[in-house]
């Protein structure tokens, strides 16, 4: 495979892995109890679905209504005013 491919892909699949990730350790999906097949299928669709919504509604809401959620500026990255989202 060449090289620009395994790099295209790689970063293909960054961000997903990434929402991997965040679902993990932001919600507590990765200390989940569930144990049956069921019981899986049933909880990581509704963990995906909460977090997607608390995100979606941090980007349009928190930012406007309280200066406690603003995201900090960066020294490195000075000339970015908002969320990469």
């Amino acid at each position: 495979m060449p090289v620009v491919d395994i790099i295209e892909t790689y970063a293909g699949r960054w961000s997903t892995e990434v929402c991997f990730r965040d679902l993990e350790q932001q919600p507590g999906f990765g200390d989940s109890q569930a144990r049956r097949k069921q019981a899986v299928e049933r909880t990581a669709p509704f963990v995906g679905y909460t977090y997607t919504l608390l995100v979606l509604w941090f980007t349009t809401n928190a930012t406007s209504s309280s200066p406690l959620a603003t995201p900090p500026l960066r020294p490195w990255c000075r000339h970015k005013r908002g969320s990469s989202l």
